[in-house]
């Protein structure tokens, strides 16, 4: 018979299981330590204990728990655990050794191997990571098919990665078969096809971006009793459009409204002044093809504006159909306002006459999920600095930022040692951007706000992305969304060190001898 400690572990156990299983990771955590704390621990509530850990980032801690557990058990399910431990903490030999041995304590656990096959992906291993997939989906019961939803996704990543969006596209659609709920399959089918440049079909599934992020979705929701315009005649009609995504996709997709005014409508925009770089609104208001801006925040109700239809704007190349590339540019269409504009004084910039002054933006936001990928030490541009050439910085957020299994990054580091002048204090808002942006010989920046709005301008811009970019910059040498804006992407396993002295001579005119050999 349980005394009454017994008792107390058993019902801390069970309580903790049902915090766990609600995603109270730290009440599980909590309780979990007090277990151990009296002695009363289990191999199976100390891993729960990893889990509660793992989940809530503390993935040192969990090692510590999860190592002695794994060697003294032989438990597969601790093998794997640990494996996604170290995986996050992108210490991969040890990741596919404890992949690997949890395999072979289970050799029916398709959830190890699966996470093998990840691992080898991540490492860009991409024919092993094919080959274990391949082994898990020979263990899947055929009924199975919400699991092989998820490993057909995965296969198809490895495809994306590849960059082969058009073999990627086949498993996305694949997985988007066999489970319809599976909102990420969806997404990734849109990237896959516009990254293919099928148009059509990747702006429809486009859509799914709603399901993939509430947040967007909290944006649409508040019209969703109004009518959406699918391409009813919009002669004498009012349209309201809104901006569910950040700066980029609106300067982006904006250049859409002039087909809606060449079709008779009124176009109110919605917009919310929430930009890192500041009020996007001085820009926005000086686009001839928008009639009226309603900032939500500080107007009336929307149930008060008075129009027709509403729309997102990112929507509206798939219900115009804009499925041809030639659709995408007509010209520069953002033009800044130089009327009152102190950054553009001529004591300011004297001292840099007879330089070539370049632009630099090295990182992206720090929220945004492939930030590790697509940003990148400011100290990159070191060899760049010549008495020929003045850099200016253009970089508004240079925070530091945490990157998972990286800790605590800062890329603007060393910037106090280049001869890098810092023109964040003049960018108050997006229109003081753009206007120092045209004092700019060229502009060289990752996948931000600003190349959007560069290019927008049509001034000349090298832009730096990861191996697998976003899927509007495509996989060739040019972006049809902004002519004058030229890729540069990773190559191999060099993060970006060639396409950055690529972007550095060319910007130069100092030609390709200087380039590092591959």
């Amino acid at each position: 018979m349980k005394n009454e400690v017994e008792k107390l572990i058993d019902e801390a156990t069970e309580t903790a299981k049902t915090a766990f299983e609600d995603r109270e990771f730290y009440r599980a955590e909590a309780l979990l330590q007090q277990i151990r704390n009296v002695g009363g621990n289990t191999p199976d509530t100390d891993h729960l204990l990893a889990l509660s850990l793992h989940r809530q980032g503390k993935n040192q801690q969990a090692k510590k728990v999860l190592r002695p557990l794994a060697e003294e058990y032989k438990n597969w399910e601790y093998c794997n655990t640990l494996g996604v431990v170290h995986s996050v903490l992108r210490e991969s030999e040890s990741a596919i050794k404890k992949f690997r041995q949890a395999c072979e304590l289970n050799p029916q656990a398709v959830m190890a191997v699966n996470n093998l096959a990840l691992e080898y992906q991540t490492i860009g291993k991409y024919d092993k990571a094919k080959h274990f997939f391949a082994q898990a989906v020979a263990m899947i019961d055929e009924r199975d098919r919400e699991q092989w939803a998820k490993i057909a996704f995965n296969i198809g990543n490895v495809y994306l990665d590849e960059r082969q969006p058009e073999e990627a596209a086949k498993f996305f659609e694949d997985s988007k078969e066999k489970d319809p709920t599976w909102t990420p399959a969806r997404w990734n089918l849109a990237a896959a096809y516009l990254m293919s440049k099928q148009y059509e079909k990747g702006w429809v599934e486009y859509e799914s971006r709603f399901e993939q992020f509430p947040n967007f979705y909290r944006v649409k929701e508040r019209l969703i009793e109004r009518p959406a315009w699918e391409g009813e005649p919009l002669g004498g009609k009012t349209i309201l459009l809104y901006a569910e995504q950040g700066a980029g996709d609106t300067i982006q997709f904006i250049r859409f409204t002039k087909h809606l005014k060449e079709r008779g409508a009124t176009v109110y925009l919605e917009w919310v002044n929430r930009y890192e770089r500041g009020d996007l609104r001085t820009i926005l208001e000086r686009i001839e093809w928008i009639d009226r801006l309603i900032n939500p925040e500080e107007e009336e109700l929307y149930e008060d504006y008075d129009f027709d239809y509403h729309q997102s704007l990112a929507s509206l190349p798939r219900v115009l159909q804009v499925n041809d590339e030639s659709q995408f540019w007509y010209g520069p269409y953002i033009e800044p306002d130089t009327e009152f504009a102190p950054e553009l004084q001529d004591h300011y910039w004297k001292p840099y006459e007879g330089k070539k002054k370049i632009g630099i933006v090295w990182a992206g936001s720090p929220s945004h999920h492939n930030d590790p990928k697509r940003s990148f030490p400011v100290t990159r541009f070191k060899p760049f600095v010549s008495n020929d050439v003045q850099l200016f910085s253009l970089q508004k957020d240079t925070r530091v930022r945490t990157w998972p299994g990286i800790g605590r990054v800062n890329l603007a580091e060393g910037m106090e040692d280049m001869p890098i002048v810092d023109l964040s204090p003049m960018m108050l808002d997006y229109n003081s951007t753009a206007n120092l942006i045209n004092k700019m010989d060229v502009i060289i920046s990752v996948d931000t706000a600003v190349a959007h709005l560069a290019g927008a301008m049509g001034k000349e811009v090298y832009l730096m992305l990861p191996k697998v970019p976003d899927w509007r910059w495509g996989l060739g040498d040019r972006t049809a969304w902004y002519p004058t804006t030229k890729p540069f992407r990773e190559d191999a396993n060099d993060h970006f060190k060639r396409a950055a002295n690529s972007v550095l001579c060319g910007a130069c005119n100092l030609g390709a001898g200087n380039l590092d050999k591959p």
